[in-house]
């Protein structure tokens, strides 16, 4: 049986259900589920600041914990000195806790939008909507119709693409299905924060140009 084909398992092994929770969580490795004779032509991220804390707290647990750990051996040396309630110590434990589990939301998030293009398939995935954090993923036979770079609907990423040049996504498969009164795509399936260079990248593959 080919390495590439899914296998039937029974419903206690371990290692199969692990690979099952993984795909449903985050994007499985193209590598290992290409179909025969399928190449991967074009893999894209949404922007490295959407991860941010992410780099900074997930990457690096070690220097996240010496630090909350630090903050939280000051406060009580300060507590203790000036007589304070000991619940003080709750304040920076809650706002540790607090930005770890935001840099999780982040970090994931993150995992979860990629954009893939084969020689046979148009890939993306996105979290499902309201339904964190499933993943949900759309394979296309084909190209879409319409691809259209826009600015974010939120403040703070919109300031983030003023600066590095990326944009919201706006991906259809059906042309002219514009929003009216706007230039924005109804029924669009949006990536956002793609970064310039592959919003080119993408662009190249799903407008060739015919010689």
């Amino acid at each position: 049986m080919s390495a590439n084909r899914p296998r039937h398992q029974r419903w206690w092994d371990f290692s199969s259900s692990l690979e099952n929770i993984q795909d449903s969580l985050r994007p499985s490795i193209l590598v290992t589920h290409l179909l025969p004779e399928e190449e991967l032509q074009l893999e894209l991220h949404i922007a490295w600041y959407r991860n941010l804390l992410g780099r900074l707290i997930i990457d690096h647990p070690g220097r996240y914990i010496l630090v909350a750990a630090v903050v939280v051996f000051v406060t009580a040396v300060i507590a203790s000195t000036y007589n304070f309630h000991w619940s003080i110590l709750l304040i920076p434990i809650f706002l540790f806790v607090s930005l770890y589990l935001l840099a999780l939301h982040q970090w994931v998030i993150y995992l979860q939008y990629r954009i893939l293009k084969t020689n046979a398939r148009f890939i993306v995935s996105v979290p499902q909507p309201n339904q964190f954090p499933l993943l949900d993923t759309i394979e296309i036979k084909g190209l879409p119709q319409v691809v259209d770079p826009n600015w974010s609907k939120n403040f703070i990423w919109r300031v983030f693409q003023f600066f590095t040049g990326a944009r919201d996504i706006y991906i259809s498969l059906v042309p002219f299905s514009f929003v009216d009164g706007s230039a924005k795509l109804s029924n669009a399936l949006i990536v956002p924060d793609v970064m310039p260079e592959d919003v080119f990248e993408l662009k190249r593959l799903v407008f060739p140009i015919q010689k």
